[in-house]
This record gives C-alpha cells, sequence and structure tokens, in this order.
C-alpha cells in the first residue's frame, strides 16, 4: 500500500473512532490496533494526535466536497440547493458517523488554531458555492431579493445546522423528518417568490 493510501487509511479510523467513541479516544496506539499496524508505523504517517486529527478532518471534509461536487445539479437552484443541504444532514449510516465526528472536530478547533483554520475554510467554500447558488436563484427571480444572497446562504446554513444538530443527538426518524421539514421550510422562506 502506498503512502498516500495509507494515510488515507488511517484517517478513515481516525474518523471512525472518533465518530464511535469521541476524540478523547483517538490515540496513536489506538489507530495502530484498530489498523493492524505498528505505533511506530503510525507515527511515520502522524507524528502527533493533532496531525492525526487534521488528516482525518480533511479527509472528512473532502469527502464531502466530493460528494458535493456529484450531486446532481439539474432542476431549480431550489432543487439544487435543496439536496446540497440534505448532503449534511445526518440521513444514513454514512452521513450519521460523518456529523458524529465532524461536530467533536468543530469542538476541538475550539482550542486547535490550524484545525480551526481549516473548518473555516471548508465552511466558508460550502457557505460561497451555496451563495453563489442563491444569488442565481435571486436573480431570475426566484429567491426573494429584500436581503442579500450571502445572508441567506448563512441562514439556511444555519437552519441546516441546527438540524444536524438535533438529528444527529436522536437519532429517531421523527428526528429526521423534523430535519427535513425545517430544511423545506427554510427554503419555502427563501423561495418565497418562486
Amino acid at each position: 500500500m502506498g503512502q498516500i493510501d495509507r494515510r488515507a487509511q488511517l484517517a478513515g479510523i481516525v474518523v471512525r473512532i472518533a465518530a464511535e467513541q469521541g476524540l478523547d479516544h483517538v490515540s496513536v496506539r489506538e489507530v495502530a490496533a484498530a489498523a493492524g499496524l505498528s505505533i511506530g508505523a503510525v507515527q511515520h504517517h502522524f507524528r502527533t494526535k493533532d496531525a492525526m486529527l487534521l488528516a482525518a478532518f480533511r479527509h472528512y471534509a473532502d469527502a464531502l466536497t466530493d460528494r458535493i461536487r456529484s450531486m446532481d445539479r439539474s432542476g431549480s437552484p431550489h432543487d439544487t440547493i435543496r439536496r446540497l443541504l440534505f448532503q449534511l444532514l445526518p440521513l444514513d449510516d454514512a452521513r450519521s458517523t460523518e456529523t458524529r465526528m465532524f461536530i467533536a472536530f468543530a469542538a476541538r478547533s475550539i482550542v486547535t488554531p490550524e484545525l480551526a483554520r481549516v473548518y473555516h475554510e471548508g465552511l466558508d467554500q460550502l457557505r460561497a458555492v451555496l451563495t453563489r447558488l442563491v444569488q442565481v436563484a435571486q436573480d431570475s427571480g426566484m429567491a426573494v431579493t429584500h436581503l442579500p444572497a450571502e445572508t441567506l446562504a448563512r441562514t439556511l446554513l444555519a437552519v441546516a445546522d441546527g438540524a444536524t444538530l438535533q438529528t444527529v443527538t436522536d437519532r429517531s426518524e421523527e428526528a429526521r423528518e423534523h430535519a427535513i421539514a425545517e430544511i423545506n421550510t427554510a427554503l419555502d422562506l427563501v423561495f418565497a417568490n418562486g
């Protein structure tokens, strides 16, 4: 296995441990055991726990970016934005795992400047994509125009964040249904013109 493949494998293991057990359980020893490697082999790729966490967070961010890039963009701006926001919701097992990990990493970014930098870079990119989509909807007369596109994009992301947090902490089908309804309601407000 090449170095890049091994790093990706280890980052995936860190994501899994963080999601299932929390960041406190992520250690070189735990990752080595889960990977079937020696501690030294893991340290060859990641010298510190923070280096592992950073790689795992980038691994998650790359997976989300790939999912968003490959998502269906046919239909109206409303449909595209809805699909994008649904990519953020923990509506299946894979996204639930990602979301639990993401919340743990977001909390850690408060005290880890490099992780905070990467977190905010990803958030800025997501916000920029969403802002462009809202702007297209405004320009075509489909979305309200009394607020700037960026404000509407930030509001949609805030609703998605709240729905995500509620859904990941309450794994019931009812919580998922509420999350979907909350996203749809926010979109109805933004697309009140269309």
